[in-house]
């Protein structure tokens, strides 16, 4: 029987320590962290990971059975080991019993301690802000995979105790059936997968090439599916002798090439279908029957190729080591590559025991498989261009060699001496892994992952996209001196603030010098409101979006027929800068109305000829039938939208990720390396930034590039700038700081020097796409006090314009901001006025969601508190407590 635990993922852990302290809090409501019941070990060496030590509530804890005294007991319902402190003896025993040191004996409280789950809702997964912790529910992982078509038909005859059958059901389940798939000769087609007789194993396409070819016919095909614009995985399942020898040269060429493959190879050290062979993955010492055993003979004695790192040399888009005794790990592997392989080479290295070629139990396979992985033999890493060798498990902390080899019969007749030799290959190995993980990655400048593309190479605009740096600054230039006397002279609040500042437009003789003119900032636009800083009389105006500012009036913005031709065309051209292409099916739920993501993505959907279903916001389970039906091939939404879409999807039982669809283009909200990933993962697309803001224009500011190495901002319609948030200083390039923008063609709104209040960084070196336009790095965060909350600006003063005469309120109150589910929540607490009676709490609740709703545009949850209960402060107010993960 399996229970809900927490997992932890050493990689994701920075050792920043807020598990603890978020657990001693929800212990003993203080800070002191003796009171909490789980520990941090920060990583020992470079390359190695933190390590943790909690309470795993096993299966079968040996913390119960060491316990004299019976004070600890399995809970069998929830399996919760609980703790009785009446019972217990303080001797210590279940602290030794405990292989995860997860009791540990508090000497500032008296007793020991272990983790209880918080009844199922752990304060330190809440608290942790890398998602390190996570809350793992029981049979999750079938509930996520198992739930999907199995591929495979019942009835293959793989050996007892082998794992492979397991593996290649699972990887099918979560590539889905878009997918054709290659299986030389070896053990996966033996166990009749390809079928035998004219009746197939599988229920997708599935071939037999020959040991020398696999790669290369898997490459000819997809080129085949891209002409046809079809999106279909190219899977290879391979073992390692057609891989490692006599297919290396075809998989060498493929991955040179950077072919979009995903290529898994289920390495079992030797060619077990055909008599137990060596093969060129075989490890030295190991006995087989080409390699065998005698007087004089003591098993292989070459080394094994080290086959993972030979294809880190090739620079593929995603490389990574896996082991059937780690599935978790294994999956989300198999998801980032099939993400890669949509644009570039990917290939994953399984290690899997033969209980049959290897001489051990069948039962045994998972516990040899694990030890393989514990004792560093088969070290669990991936790696990207971009990221560099990333280990995926612990490596610092390596039990003895001899443990992994005393089970395994093929190593039995090894000497200590040639034990001794192993183990220190092992720690010669790994030493070379770590030094790969602690180098710098590559420079993004050139990642392989645009060799070979889901869509066939485009631009929108090739003479503009790829200008010269000089020929785009003396554009930048000439449309800066232009857009300076043309504000000057028609909007009076800016001219002010020059005189002031004591600059004139004919000051500028370089770009250098925009520095010197002041910045235009969001209170510009509120204190004109409503169209006080247009440059156009009102009748040039076609249109008019409005956002939400701080005060309760909205800030507006307009366009005439120009500066709406501009943003078509910058937004089409973002989109296939992204990798959507003419004739694409684009699914815009973004919201339409006042907002200026709908309408600005559909317009720009349109100029660049793709197909737009304007969806807008809301009714998500028809906009997932809409999704499959239509055969969207782009998605545009929120990021958390899009989650919601997929998590409505997988609900319904229509499966996305074997639909059309390829590409999503999220913004209008911070989103995360972590959030990217399962967008990819669960929607089967390649998850591409947007970034814009109404002020300047809206979407099509800037957008991701298909090199995945910042969004470019087009240079031909703004200058990017970033100063010190405090001072105002102009930083250089690289510098992190809040992002300014000058827009140098808008006509009806101009805006000099905006302050966006967004902290990012410029980078202006070549990109490997070929463009040439500054690229902005993600956006860290906000130097005011804006909150984003699923796409909305939302200010704490909005809420207090809502609310500051609602009868029966009072002026105390708290934002709350939480990440639920895939969707961000504010709760607004809310102080009742002390002549408000309980009774009347709901429906002073429900005018206050009203009013909140009406003005800001958002729902909130209210909690209406007791007078008194919300904390008073004797300097500022604290107005928000935002509960959102780290980025």
């Amino acid at each position: 029987m399996s229970y809900n635990t927490i997992a932890f993922r050493a990689e994701l852990c920075d050792g920043c320590g807020d598990c603890m302290t978020a657990c001693a809090e929800a212990k003993s409501g203080t800070r002191d962290l003796a009171q909490a019941r789980l520990r941090i070990f920060p990583a020992g060496e470079p390359g190695a990971t933190p390590d943790l030590a909690l309470c795993r509530q096993c299966g079968t804890p040996d913390c119960v059975t060491h316990c004299p005294a019976g004070a600890l007991e399995k809970n069998q319902d929830s399996g919760v080991i609980a703790w009785d402190q009446e019972r217990c003896v303080t001797c210590l025993l279940c602290t030794a019993g405990c292989a995860y040191g997860g009791i540990t004996y508090e000497a500032a409280v008296g007793h020991v301690a272990k983790c209880d789950t918080c009844d199922g809702d752990p304060a330190c997964v809440r608290a942790c802000p890398t998602g390190a912790l996570g809350w793992r529910i029981a049979g999750e992982l079938y509930n996520r995979a198992g739930a999907r078509a199995d591929l495979f038909v019942p009835g293959l005859a793989a050996c007892q105790g082998c794992h492979s059958e397991l593996l290649i059901r699972h990887t099918l389940r979560h590539v889905g059936p878009e997918v054709v798939v290659a299986a030389p000769p070896g053990c996966i087609p033996g166990m009749g997968t390809v079928g035998y007789n004219g009746r197939t194993g599988a229920k997708v396409p599935i071939f037999h090439p020959l040991l020398t070819n696999t790669a290369a016919m898997l490459a000819g095909m997809q080129r085949q599916f891209r002409r046809q614009g079809r999106a279909v995985t190219a899977l290879a399942l391979a073992g390692d002798g057609g891989t490692a020898d006599a297919g290396f040269q075809s998989l060498s060429g493929a991955a040179s090439r950077n072919d979009p493959i995903l290529y898994v190879c289920v390495d079992n050290e030797g060619y077990m279908n055909t008599g137990m062979q060596a093969s060129g993955s075989t490890p030295r010492g190991s006995w087989t029957s080409t390699t065998p055993v005698g007087p004089a003979l003591h098993g292989k004695v070459e080394e094994a190729k080290n086959l993972p790192l030979v294809m880190v040399m090739h620079n593929c888009a995603y490389v990574a080591t896996a082991s059937t005794a780690f599935l978790e790990d294994y999956y989300a592997k198999l998801e980032k590559a099939i993400a890669a392989s949509r644009s570039g080479f990917a290939y994953l290295h399984v290690y899997a025991p033969c209980p049959t070629g290897w001489r051990f139990p069948a039962a045994m396979t998972t516990e040899v498989a694990r030890l393989g992985v514990e004792t560093n033999f088969h070290p669990l890493w991936e790696f990207t261009p971009a990221a560099g060798v990333r280990f995926t498990r612990p490596v610092d902390r390596g039990r003895p060699v001899a443990e992994y080899l005393a089970g395994i019969g093929k190593y039995r007749h090894l000497s200590a001496t040639e034990i001794a030799a192993i183990q220190a290959k092992v720690e010669e190995r790994l030493a070379a892994l770590v030094r790969f993980a602690a180098a710098a990655p590559p420079a993004p400048a050139a990642p392989t992952v645009i060799a070979a593309r889901a869509a066939p190479e485009y631009r929108f605009q090739p003479a503009i996209e790829t200008m010269s740096r000089d020929a785009l600054a003396a554009l930048q230039l000439e449309r800066l001196r232009a857009v300076l006397r043309r504000t000057y002279d028609r909007v009076a609040p800016y001219r002010a603030k020059c005189q002031a500042a004591g600059v004139r437009p004919e000051d500028l003789h370089h770009l250098d010098d925009l520095s010197a003119f002041p910045f235009s900032l969001k209170t510009d636009l509120r204190d004109a409101y409503p169209l006080g800083l247009f440059a156009v009389p009102r009748e040039q105006v076609l249109r008019l979006h409005a956002s939400s500012g701080t005060t309760g009036r909205p800030t507006v913005v307009g366009y005439t027929r120009d500066d709406l031709a501009i943003w078509a065309e910058l937004v089409a051209r973002g989109l296939a800068t992204a990798g959507a292409r003419p004739g694409d099916v684009i699914h815009n739920a973004y919201g339409y109305g006042l907002f200026t993501g709908g309408l600005g993505l559909h317009a720009g959907a349109e100029r660049l000829g793709a197909t737009v279903v304007p969806a807008s916001g809301g009714g998500t389970e028809r906009q997932v039938v809409l999704l499959r039906d239509f055969a969207a091939d782009v998605l545009c939404a929120t990021p958390s939208y899009a989650l919601n879409l997929a998590e409505v999807a997988e609900r319904e039982g229509i499966d996305l990720r074997g639909a059309r669809l390829r590409l999503g283009m999220f913004g209008a909200e911070p989103w995360s390396d972590g959030m990217r990933a399962e967008l990819e993962a669960r929607l089967g697309i390649v998850a591409r930034d947007v970034y814009g803001l109404s002020e300047v224009l809206g979407p099509g500011v800037a957008v991701e590039c298909e090199a995945g190495a910042g969004l470019h901002g087009w240079e031909d319609h703004f200058i990017f700038e970033t100063v010190d948030p405090d001072t105002g200083a102009r930083l250089p390039d690289g510098a992190a700081g809040e992002l300014v923008i000058t827009t140098l063609t808008k006509e009806a709104l101009p805006m000099i020097r905006y302050r966006t209040r967004d902290i990012s960084r410029l980078d202006r070196a070549p990109c490997a796409c070929g463009r040439t336009h500054a690229r902005i790095m993600r956006i860290t965060g906000r130097s005011d006090d804006m909150l984003i909350i699923r796409g909305v600006n939302v200010y704490p003063t909005q809420v207090e314009a809502a609310l500051v005469d609602l009868p029966g309120a009072s002026p105390h109150y708290l934002l709350v901001v939480a990440h639920t589910g895939t969707m961000d929540t504010l709760t607004v607490e809310l102080e009742a006025d002390p002549l408000r009676e309980a009774a009347s709490y709901p429906s002073l609740a429900r005018e206050a969601a009203h009013r909140i709703k009406s003005l800001i545009g958002i729902s909130a949850a209210i909690v209406v508190r007791e007078p008194g209960a919300l904390p008073r402060s004797l300097g500022k107010a604290l107005r928000v407590r935002d509960l959102r993960p780290k980025s």
